[in-house]
């Protein structure tokens, strides 16, 4: 699907799933509008930046084998980060159904039930 397509899906209310355009080259038209932060600037190349947008979307529990940047533009985005010391909690790779194949960063914890049933 074309990012032009994707924006046009996203924007319909009517639409029947959730989508985000992920793991992509920027879109060229926002490559005038992005600022490489000063501080990554030696370490953070735009080969090295992979574009993800969604609108409503739930992630499932996963880790990542990149550094992320988040930015949100209008709304919010609720995140559960897991210290690096702690990623063996996350159980990724594993499955509750022995027979259902996961792929190996992602988790079959649930982290929202998780937190409901927990008194905080």
């Amino acid at each position: 699907m074309l990012y032009s397509e994707f924006m046009q899906v996203i924007r319909d209310p009517n639409r029947e799933y959730n989508y985000y355009f992920a793991e992509d080259a920027v879109p060229e038209p926002l490559l005038d509008d992005m600022v490489i932060p000063r501080l990554g600037a030696d370490l953070l190349t735009l080969d090295a930046v992979y574009f993800w947008h969604g609108i409503g979307t739930v992630s499932l529990p996963h880790t990542d084998d990149a550094e992320n940047f988040m930015c949100v533009v209008t709304g919010w985005k609720q995140f559960t980060i897991v210290s690096p010391f702690q990623t063996h909690l996350v159980y990724a790779g594993r499955s509750s159904n022995k027979d259902e194949p996961v792929p190996e960063n992602y988790s079959p914890v649930n982290f929202d039930e998780y937190a409901e049933s927990e008194e905080l």
